[in-house]
Parts: structure tokens; sequence; C-alpha cells
């Protein structure tokens, strides 16, 4: 006998065996059995803390002025803890104290960046060079922007001869602005 048919031969009975075998399981409607097993949880641990008081008044009161503030942050411009830019023109910036009795300080805003890679690389530039520069994080509707300044300076003369001369050294048109520290 040939040896191609006694493969072939053999491949058919292994074929037709396994048929026997699995089609039942397949077409009897019941399937593969299901192997029922159970798991023994232990029982939860008792809590030795107190549930939580019911809030009063008070508290829900406090939990409103936190959203309420949340809610003002969100819209806000500045973030909490950084430095505030508000541009200003220049016969406005003197010296002298705010209202709260703070100096007044100034700063020039030399760009404003979506990546904050790009202000980190300008900023380290910056500093590399001499000046005291810094970043700002503000929120644009929904994006964040950076902004890199340099400064904080007191006098009117100050602010306006490093603006000078950052136009001349970088070519960077900066914005006089006004420098406080956000506290919101």
């Amino acid at each position: 006998m040939d040896e191609r048919i006694k493969y072939r031969l053999t491949g058919a009975v292994v074929a037709v065996s396994l048929a026997i075998i699995f089609l039942p399981m397949l077409f009897d409607g019941a399937g593969v059995p299901d192997i029922p097993f159970e798991v023994d949880l232990p029982a939860p641990p008792v809590s030795a803390v107190d549930p939580l008081p019911e809030r009063s008044e008070e508290a829900w009161a406090f939990v409103d002025e936190v959203d309420h503030l949340r809610e003002r942050f969100d819209r806000s411009p500045a973030l909490i803890g950084q430095p505030e830019h508000r541009a200003i023109g220049l016969d406005e910036a003197s010296s002298g104290a705010d209202a709260e009795g703070v100096p007044l300080a100034w700063s020039v805003q030399l760009a404003s960046f979506l990546r904050e890679d790009n202000a980190v690389g300008l900023r380290d530039q910056l500093q590399q060079d001499g000046y005291s520069a810094y970043l700002v994080r503000i929120r644009d509707g929904e994006a964040l922007r950076t902004q890199v300044a340099v400064g904080p300076r007191v006098s009117r003369e100050e602010v306006r001869a490093l603006r000078q001369e950052l136009l001349d050294r970088y070519e960077l048109e900066g914005l006089i602005v006004r420098f406080h520290v956000a506290v919101r």
C-alpha cells in the first residue's frame, strides 16, 4: 500500500473519532456541563470608627462656599499661588503702594505659550543670561497658557529700561505688567 494512502486513512480515522466524541456534546442541547464551585469568603471586618454624623447647616454652608470658590477659581485667569499679570500703559507704571499698602511692583511679560516646554526653554535661557525670569500659568478658557516674565522691579524707570534691554537683546517686545501674587 502506498504511503500517501496510509497517511490519508490515518487522518480520516482520527477526524471521525474526534467527531464521534465532540459532536454529541454540541448537539444534545446541554452543551459542556458547568462545574460548580463555591468560595468561602470571611466576614467583613467590623469598623471601630463611628459613622459620620449628619452635617449641620454650618457644614453645608462651608461646602457651598468651597464650591463657589472652586467655580470662581476655574473662571479666573490666574491660578492660585502664581503671580498675576495685568497689562498696563507706561504712564500707569509708577512707584508707591496699592490700597492695601503692598508695594507696587512691575515685570516685563515677554511671551505666552500653549506648550509649557517652550516657556521653560525661554525662561531657562533668560536665567542663564542673568535675568530673574519666572513662569506664570493662566487659564484661557479650557486651555492652560504659560507666560514668561522678567522682574519684578519697583520703579517705573527700571522696568522701562529692562523692557528696552530685552527688546534690544532678544528682539521680543514685552508688555509691562503689574506683579502681585494672586490670593483668591
